[in-house]
């Protein structure tokens, strides 16, 4: 079964005013990108065992992961 159909990328594409490429290396280009995205992962990760039941809180996962 096949969900997506590529019949009108190419129209998007030429319609849409962006440039993923482009984007890619301007994130590449920022010096803290990589802090900032363990850190949104992290975040998230927290966030989603919490969802699960944990009850571990963000500041108790920093304390613990710096030691690591």
């Amino acid at each position: 079964m096949k969900l997506l159909n590529d019949r009108y990328l190419g129209i998007y594409q030429n319609q849409v005013d962006f440039d993923l490429q482009k984007a890619f290396d301007k994130l590449a280009e920022e010096a803290d990108s990589k802090e900032n995205f363990e850190f949104y992962l992290a975040n998230s990760a927290v966030h989603s065992s919490n969802i699960e039941g944990n009850t571990v809180s963000f500041d108790t996962y920093l304390k613990s992961s710096e030691h690591h």
